[in-house]
């Protein structure tokens, strides 16, 4: 009998100690696809027969922290709260946790948003808006998280996918919990004692912060809990108007700040950036709205700083998913013709104008049909590849090792 590898006897040794191994992330779309090809990539899997395989692994990741940030106004709410709800979706169990800080939003708004009935809501949805202090929010998650794990049977699904060595990939159900927003969150002891208010300095309230993300962190990777966490782009004060002050962390601009410290921006999976610049009724899609650049400005699945538009619709009362699908197509080219005879592809008998692109998707089969076809083109020829090295370039590098280490060195 051949002797054991040690890190099999590593591996035997934590097992009986409760300790496992990591398993595959799994990515969740959040129903902008031009978002979610940009924020993922192409997995590999293996089949128990050990036919390998591979998938679209695309969105926001299982068990992460994510920072969306803007101006005032920029649309982080609406946008995460849509996130969120198309997160959950094939996930009957699966619900939202809103803890609103800023107590300005009901049911109603997030019928609209999410696009659950009524009835839904009630089951989908829990907004908490009254007394959400730090400890108040990280208590509320660790309380659920223990929920998860101790009905662990409950909330277990298999994924219908396989890590590259063959083991089903076994995950919980998501449950997303949204924070609204980090800038306005203060310390318990800051809304129950007027004079600690006084003396707190916004410091100390970001090392609470800091020490409650590493506490629940592993916690929420552990049950997939994913969190979004919306913070404030706000103007950094100049104390010399002649000098600029360097930026508050590499995901910023010079003149930038966010409140509550680095550490959130540096838990976190994904720091999303939104900017947005108002489009006119008599421009692009014949309504008032926004253009929304999403900025990627951390990622653990795609390049930083990559981006891509949204359209916000204010008739629509929320992000538009087909407009924003339809925009970066225009912005990679991928619409031809101009003014009413706009076409996709060589299908130049079945002509929109940008304006009325909407309503004629609505009524004509063939122009979603050639719309799917374009968009799954240039989505799929988006998505991140794992690129390995050429035999090449590691013999090439091998060797130079090689070289290096069995040099003698002499003065």
């Amino acid at each position: 009998m051949s002797e054991s590898l040690l890190i099999d006897e590593y591996k035997a040794l934590l097992t009986k100690k409760g300790v496992k191994e990591a398993t595959g992330d799994i990515l969740y779309p959040t129903g902008f696809l031009n978002f979610d090809f940009l924020n993922g990539y192409i997995a590999d899997g293996m089949m128990p027969d050990g036919r390998k395989y591979k998938y679209y692994n695309i969105g926001i990741s299982d068990g992460s922290i994510n920072m969306v940030i803007s101006r005032s106004g920029g649309g982080k709410t609406t946008l995460c709260a849509q996130m969120a709800a198309n997160i959950i979706r094939p996930f009957p169990q699966s619900f939202i946790i809103e803890e609103n800080v800023e107590a300005g939003l009901d049911y109603t708004r997030r019928i609209a948003l999410s696009g659950f009935s009524k009835e839904e809501i009630q089951n989908r949805y829990v907004i908490h808006n009254e007394g959400i202090s730090i400890e108040v929010f990280f208590n509320n998650i660790k309380t659920h998280i223990d929920e998860k794990v101790k009905n662990k049977d409950k909330w277990i699904y298999d994924t219908g996918h396989f890590d590259i060595y063959g083991n089903p990939i076994y995950k919980y159900m998501p449950t997303v919990v949204i924070l609204d927003s980090l800038a306005m969150i203060s310390s318990t002891s800051i809304l129950e004692d007027d004079e600690v208010a006084g003396n707190m300095s916004g410091g100390a309230e970001a090392k609470k912060i800091a020490q409650s993300i590493r506490a629940i962190l592993p916690h929420c990777k552990k049950a997939n809990v994913i969190i979004f966490m919306i913070n404030h782009i706000n103007a950094d004060i100049q104390i010399n108007p002649y000098q600029q002050k360097k930026a508050q962390n590499i995901y910023l601009k010079p003149g930038e700040t966010v409140p509550k410290g680095n550490m959130p921006m540096y838990a976190s999976t994904n720091v999303i950036r939104i900017d947005d610049k108002k489009i006119k009724e008599n421009e692009a899609f014949g309504f008032n709205g926004t253009l929304n650049s999403l900025t990627l400005l951390k990622s653990r699945t795609a390049p930083p700083n990559t981006s891509t538009s949204l359209v916000f619709d204010p008739t629509a009362d929320g992000f538009d998913p087909t407009l924003s699908l339809y925009i970066m197509l225009k912005e990679d080219g991928m619409i031809n013709g101009a003014g009413v005879g706009c076409y996709f592809g060589d299908h130049n008998d079945c002509k929109f104008s940008q304006k009325n692109f909407k309503e004629k998707f609505e009524q004509n089969p063939e122009l979603r049909q050639y719309f799917k076809e374009a968009c799954e083109l240039n989505l799929t020829r988006k998505i991140n590849r794992v690129t390995n090295k050429s035999k090449a370039e590691e013999e090439t590098i091998g060797s130079l090792m090689n070289n290096l280490l069995e040099a003698r060195i002499t003065e």
